[in-house]
């Protein structure tokens, strides 16, 4: 049923966090009415995107754009510029609630200032948008839990009284699926999967409204990995809603994975297990030493050690590396890299020269590779074409990073080359050079996200059932 409400934002960039504002002030109160304000250069593009969104709005919500703010540079407009907000507050004849995000602190403040002085009932919101690899989505195609809408003004208990019907709005999730083909046209395989993996997290474990501070507990959740019928790992998160649980819960299965090459398993489960681990970002990738002067970079986040590089060519990547989820960190940051040649050819024998088990695995994962490759548009280097990869990297007069331990000590090492030793982490182990919370909880989640869509893969799950590896996830009833 629709709230007789309008939630009034503003749009600005990013477009992921305008998006995920809206969707959840929609999913929480209900709203009959949107109305978008704007600038009047960006009027159009502010129509186009709601038309482009439509599909995840449900029937009943009317949408509504303003152009009411001045360019940047026509400051005389500025003047009027909160009565007039005033105003339009004042007039929309029904309970406003003003979203607020991560914009333009013009265009908030001003709507905030006059909203406060033209209604004394007014909401005020706001939802956070914790970037990491998730960046260039939006919800529901992003954690829910990453996402609270954080109740500002007035006091929690009194918009629950206005708002006796909070809740999850259900037709925002159900029609998720729309809008991502509708928006994601230039997005991987892989990115849709973990898009829709994260939609199907949310209606499962995410089930309360998520509304900061009254309502912010989830369902618990188990990951198993099985072997051959048995238990080999697993973890259990208690509350969803958790970043310490969550980020602890990925840390644990990392950790597990690794402590399995110990195990009485056979080399290709093992080598199976590992590469599921890694490709998934549930081991994340951190630069460990250098064969140049790069100060102490053990247990930093790879992106993070290259931004801190100044280089004015690409630097070109080993196959392992690829395989180490590479990808995932892209999403949030484009380092200067090159794929070179010898490592695209590499990945397209393993995706079409291989042996039952560990090697089908490998040749599913290598077309998911490829498929990242082509979607971030990475650049082909083709200087470096010899193989075994690693010399033809070596011997490309070009700074590299490869997880290959051997290569570096006895090829790179002894030819001089410049080299970066990368190595998998387990979650807790990584460095994060900025915002360490916020993005060691948006990697976690991105890591379960992900590792559920690679293990739901056609593919990859027809080659894991032959191989009697599962991996499994299982609703809990939560703290």
């Amino acid at each position: 049923m629709a709230e007789d409400c309008a939630v009034v934002i503003c749009l600005s960039d990013p477009i992921e966090a305008f998006l995920t504002a809206l969707f959840r002030c929609l999913e929480v109160f209900g709203c009959s009415h949107v109305l978008v304000l704007t600038t009047r250069s960006r009027e159009r593009d502010a129509v186009l995107l709601i038309d482009a969104a439509r599909s995840l709005l449900p029937s009943w919500v009317e949408v509504g754009v303003k152009p009411v703010f001045p360019e940047p540079t026509d400051l005389s407009s500025l003047e009027g510029l909160v009565e007039g907000l005033w105003r339009l507050v004042r007039d929309l004849g029904r309970r406003v609630v003003i979203a607020t995000f991560s914009g333009s602190r013009l265009e908030v403040s001003s709507t905030v200032l006059a909203a406060s002085r033209a209604r004394e009932d007014v909401v005020l919101v706001y939802t956070p948008f914790f970037w990491g690899p998730w960046s260039g989505l939006f919800y529901p195609f992003t954690p829910k839990p990453l996402e609270p809408v954080a109740i500002l003004h007035p006091d929690a208990e009194t918009v629950l009284r206005a708002f006796p019907h909070v809740s999850p709005s259900a037709p925002v999730q159900e029609r998720g699926e729309g809008l991502l083909n509708t928006l994601g046209g230039g997005a991987s395989q892989l990115r849709r999967l973990i898009a829709r993996s994260q939609l199907r997290l949310n209606t499962s474990y995410a089930t309360s409204s998520v509304v900061h501070p009254v309502d912010m507990r989830c369902c618990g959740l188990k990951i198993s990995l099985y072997i051959n019928g048995a238990e080999r790992a697993s973890v259990e998160i208690r509350d969803y809603c958790s970043y310490g649980e969550v980020i602890d819960a990925v840390d644990g299965l990392g950790q597990q994975v690794l402590d399995l090459s110990q195990a009485p398993l056979s080399e290709e489960v093992r080598r199976s297990v590992e590469l599921l681990a890694k490709f998934s970002s549930i081991l994340l990738l951190t630069a460990e030493e250098c064969t140049f002067s790069c100060g102490d970079p053990r247990g930093l986040l790879l992106i993070d050690f290259l931004a801190t590089l100044q280089r004015n060519e690409g630097v070109l990547v080993d196959t392992n590396v690829i395989y180490s989820s590479l990808h995932t960190q892209l999403y949030e940051y484009r380092a200067a890299l090159e794929v070179p040649l010898c490592a695209y050819v590499e990945l397209l024998r393993h995706r079409t020269h291989y042996r039952e088990g560990y090697g089908e695995l490998r040749s599913a994962v290598a077309q998911l590779a490829i498929d990242e490759i082509k979607a971030l548009a990475l650049p082909m280097n083709h200087t470096a074409s010899q193989e075994p990869c690693e010399v033809g990297i070596a011997l490309a007069n070009r700074a590299a990073i490869t997880c290959d331990h051997t290569a570096y000590t006895q090829l790179f090492q002894t030819l001089g080359a410049r080299a970066v030793l990368a190595a998998p982490r387990s979650l807790k182990q990584v460095r994060f050079a900025r915002r360490e919370d916020a993005r060691r909880a948006a990697y976690a989640y991105y890591a379960v996200a992900q590792l559920r869509a690679i293990a739901s893969h056609r593919e990859v799950q027809r080659i894991l059932s032959g191989m009697r590896i599962r991996v499994e996830y299982e609703q809990r009833l939560g703290v």
